[in-house]
């Protein structure tokens, strides 16, 4: 019922978006967990065939938090109920996730033996989740580790990182999953200061990158570390030292690429800075403008060597939410930096995805007067611009926050977020969307008329090219504005008889997707 009052708006918000060729994103919203879920916890992954898998820190009032996850079915569009990895007799917090295209995914989080905090992990094969007795316990006793954080390939190795004491300095440690079981955890950063905050990414072939925030004694700086399928090469520094730096995040792709975005004083502002790794050296870029601050930014890519930055910038008034696109040699210009929230509110917190289609689809949350809701926009590579005005995800009226996405190939797209339910509690939401979609090609019509020797009967056969897109599942067609027939999408024509062979009638077709969504009409005059 709490969804009725902004649902109209929402229909025709999806109405005018897939007028325009954006996506069609679907509400309302599905709830996912209970009522206790930890705000920020929340995060997403999805799989080249269209299922996906959420992730998130339930507590249960007065009980240790729980890691939970949700499964999405693509065949059927439908979330699963929600199943505990972690042991209830102690909190577990920090969740991560990752998919591969094999359906496999892996799950890591932290928590407390009851005298340090640990990173444990969990493997999904396909069918089922790690048994909670038999967990992974991938971090040593003696010291606290924390966030944690994973990616994985599409051959079942996965790799570990997360930042844990030695005694005297905070350290970056990784594990690596071999198809088999978990390496001994081995230190990555420079255990004479200070290293936080790690982040990594995989590409398909098995390498990773990953990068954390280091204080080399007067300034905080991003470094990084190359995996090359057996073994991590030597740190490199690849923020200047200058000023501090942080919020760091981190892509790759299927190029032996690797993109690094991170906010960093320039002296007078904070900026947003990308490093560009070729597979040999790293290159520093400026992203924004100089001259006003921004916020938390991050980063996506492709491999085909594009990637989308976003980020929080404050323009004397607002906090508004900006994008720029590395097109396999620079950022975009600043004076081509699109503007994706609208002016008057505040956004923050922009989380985006791309596709291998040049893509990509940004979420943020947008303040509206004493609430925060999530908002989306889609980069269509095509057209090379944003869709505006952005689109509402979660309902008016309720205060969402932490929004998570993810893409694959075929555009089919996951956001996730927590919204709070008053007086004190919240839930995990998630929405999927589908691309647009479009009538069949060449449709056209053949009269025919049979003389017998009492009657007339005429008939028109109707031919079309089918659609290709595999969420296409049938053809509605209609004569005359009225539907006639559904037949499977992999059907070319249709024969409609016993017609006045005098009359003239208006045949459209539609497509219709897996979802129910109908395209626009193609139609002809016989």
């Amino acid at each position: 019922m709490r969804y009725l009052k902004n649902l109209f708006f929402l229909l025709i918000t999806l109405f005018i978006s897939s007028a325009q060729g954006a996506s069609l994103w679907h509400f309302p919203p599905t709830d996912l967990s209970f009522s206790n879920t930890i705000e920020s916890s929340q995060k997403i992954c999805c799989d080249s065939s269209g299922n996906a898998i959420a992730i998130w820190a339930d507590a249960m009032l007065g009980e240790p938090t729980i890691t939970q996850v949700s499964h999405f079915d693509g065949d059927t569009l439908t979330w699963g109920n929600f199943v505990n990895l972690s042991d209830s007799s102690q909190s577990a917090l920090q969740p991560q996730i990752c998919c591969d295209n094999s359906g496999n995914a892996f799950a890591v989080w932290q928590w407390s033996n009851g005298t340090n905090t640990i990173i444990q992990a969990s493997i999904y094969n396909g069918t089922s989740w790690t048994p909670i007795p038999s967990v992974f316990n991938l971090s040593a006793d003696g010291q606290d580790a924390e966030a944690p954080q994973v990616c994985c390939d599409d051959s079942g190795n996965a790799i570990a990182i997360w930042q844990r004491s030695d005694g005297t300095n905070t350290v970056i440690q990784a594990s690596r999953f071999n198809g088999t079981s978990w390496d001994s955890p081995v230190v990555l950063s420079d255990p004479s200061e200070n290293a936080t905050e790690p982040q990594i990414c995989c590409d398909d072939s098995g390498d990773a990158t990953a990068i954390w925030a280091r204080s080399n004694g007067s300034n905080i700086i991003i470094q990084a570390s190359q995996f090359d399928g057996s073994s991590w090469g030597p740190i490199s520094d690849i923020s200047d030292p200058g000023e501090n730096a942080g919020f760091q995040q981190i892509c790759c792709n299927n190029l032996g690429e690797a993109f690094a975005i991170w906010r960093r004083s320039n002296g007078t502002n904070l900026v947003i800075q990308s490093s560009y790794f070729n597979g040999s050296i790293w290159t520093l870029f400026d992203v924004s403008a100089p001259g006003f601050d921004t916020r938390d930014p991050a980063i996506c890519c492709n491999d085909f060597g594009d990637a989308v930055a976003v980020w929080p910038g404050i323009n004397g008034t607002d906090d508004i939410i900006l994008a720029s696109r590395f097109n396999g040699t620079s950022w975009s210009n600043f004076a081509d930096i699109a503007s994706l929230s609208l002016p008057g509110n505040n956004g923050s917190l922009p989380r985006v995805c791309c596709d291998n289609a040049g893509n990509a689809t940004a979420v943020w949350k947008e303040l509206f007067g004493a609430n925060h809701t999530i908002q989306t926009s889609h980069f269509d590579n095509e057209a090379m611009s944003w869709s505006s005005p952005p689109q509402d995800l979660s309902a008016s009226g309720f205060d969402a926050r932490t929004p998570q996405i993810c893409c694959n190939d075929s555009e089919r797209n996951f956001s996730i977020w927590s919204l709070s339910i008053p007086p004190n509690s919240s839930i995990i939401q998630a929405t999927f969307c589908l691309p647009q979609i479009f009538p069949p090609e060449n449709f056209e019509g053949t009269q025919v008329t049979d003389q017998s020797a009492t009657q007339t009967a005429s008939s028109i056969l109707l031919c079309w090219t089918p659609n290709v897109d595999p969420n296409v599942t049938a053809f509605n067609i209609f004569r005359d504005g009225v539907l006639i027939g559904t037949i499977p999408s992999s059907t070319s024509c249709y024969k409609d008889c016993t017609l006045d062979p005098c009359e003239t009638y208006t045949y459209s077709i539609t497509s219709v997707n897996i979802a129910g969504d109908e395209s626009a009409a193609e139609t002809i005059t016989l």
